[in-house]
């Protein structure tokens, strides 16, 4: 097995909303937008940060971070070591299998298949340790309540919590508290070259934040820029349904950002204000599985470096396989150049990962189309559901789908904290 390497393996390399299972009864009464309790000894409601101005919303995180406060390590730090090597020599012949991708983040990126990661968590929940999923409903969430119970209570306790995600990262949440102040400390465990290794221990950080809220576990610090950094992940299940629904339907959307469809109140007989040209790059990247920004390079129009352009049949045929519209419709709504014959596109910068979003319900509709209920996610502030929407999408025969309308009602929490994505036109009208 590998010796502790100093360098440190940040689980939240992307900040992901991870999924969760059986939930006690305490978190079947707690609504969308309803905080069960907040503890750590004090009222953290006054430490969550107000959203700053939506237009700096999204912008990029600060490169270095503060060095942490000089705390003792609130654990056993050789027990919790050997039960990580434990853990990733357990699910080391699963990682030996699986393609190493180099995406030149110096982290391992393994894209494994979902065969292979319900094996990995299931190995790890097998071993009785809780483990969370961006791909799964929350394994043995038990200790992590007792825990948060023993927080509130000022009692000392710790508990290590293991994360995996769909690039196979995995790592270990190890959690302390005592007289009512957390703790946390993070260990990378992905196996290299088919061995058990431990890529290092980080700085221990005293949490300024801890709470469950609405079904979902937070924690996380205030100490980098002006939001701080949280994680989090759902106690309470969604069920694979649920999670089937979101892929196949809310996923091409690429979430709340960079687009106004999940902001938008619309449905078919009025889509004009709808910003297809901007949801471009999210539905041509869930249609082929290609970059926009690596195939239309062509600028549509010289004076304007930033608006690249897109052949017009490209552009409509994916307009049509994701809404039911036409060509002239497009051409009317969207920025159209009849002379090129072709439509404005602009990358975007947005990474699209925070807020994030669930689909926790589906009603069939008489007309054979399905409302999805989806609830809007944000880590970064501690919301559990800001938003609730009213998707509704038409299934055709050949298994595609279209958009037929959205309805969006923000909760109390998203009217409290104002949190809105943020979201500008990239393309307008004044672009033609």
């Amino acid at each position: 097995m590998k010796n502790l390497y100093t360098a440190i393996l940040l689980a939240s390399l992307s900040i992901m909303i991870l999924t969760g299972c059986a939930a006690p009864d305490a978190l079947d009464a707690a609504a969308p937008g309803e905080s069960i309790e907040i503890g750590t000894g004090a009222d953290l409601n006054s430490q969550l940060p107000v959203p700053p101005n939506p237009a700096v919303e999204y912008a990029a995180p600060e490169e270095s971070e503060p060095p942490a406060r000089p705390l003792p390590i609130h654990f056993d730090e050789q027990a919790v070591i050997a039960e990580a090597l434990a853990v990733s020599e357990a699910v080391a012949p699963i990682y030996k299998d699986l393609e190493f991708v180099d995406d030149g983040s110096g982290h391992p990126v393994y894209f494994p298949s979902e065969a292979d990661a319900r094996r990995i968590v299931d190995i790890i929940s097998g071993m009785g340790y809780p483990v969370s999923s961006d791909l799964f409903d929350t394994e043995n969430t038990g200790p992590v309540l007792a825990f948060y119970e023993d927080l509130r209570n000022g009692a000392a306790a710790s508990v290590g919590v293991y994360s995996f995600n769909s690039y196979g990262y995995l790592s270990r949440y190890c959690l302390s508290c005592e007289d009512g102040k957390a703790y946390l400390v993070t260990i990378g465990l992905v196996p290299e070259n088919g061995e058990a290794a431990v890529s290092g221990l980080s700085p221990e950080k005293e949490l300024d934040v801890v709470m469950v809220s609405g079904g979902f576990f937070f924690f996380g610090s205030e100490a980098r820029g002006r939001n701080g950094m949280k994680d989090g992940f759902r106690l309470e299940p969604i069920g694979d349904e649920n999670r089937a629904l979101r892929k196949k339907y809310i996923d091409p959307l690429m979430g709340y950002l960079n687009h106004n469809i999940l902001l938008s109140d619309w449905d078919q007989s009025d889509m004009s204000a709808l910003s297809f040209n901007d949801v471009f790059e999210m539905l041509y990247e869930s249609q082929t599985g290609l970059k926009a920004a690596d195939t239309f390079g062509a600028l549509y129009d010289p004076s304007n470096a930033y608006n690249n352009a897109v052949p017009a049949d490209i552009f409509e045929n994916t307009m049509a396989q994701y809404f039911d519209i036409s060509a002239r419709q497009l051409r009317d709504i969207a920025v159209y150049n009849s002379e090129k014959n072709v439509y404005a596109w602009q990358r975007t910068m947005n990474s699209g990962y925070e807020p994030s979003w669930d689909v926790v319900g589906s009603a069939p509709n008489p007309d054979g189309s399905i409302t999805l209920t989806v609830h809007g996610i944000s880590v970064l502030h501690c919301i559990d559901c800001f938003a609730v929407n009213h998707v509704t999408v038409m299934p055709r025969p050949d298994g595609s789908f279209y958009y037929v309308s959205n309805r969006i009602e923000y909760t109390e929490q998203g009217r409290v904290w104002a949190y809105t994505p943020a979201y500008v036109p990239r393309i307008r009208q004044s672009t033609t």
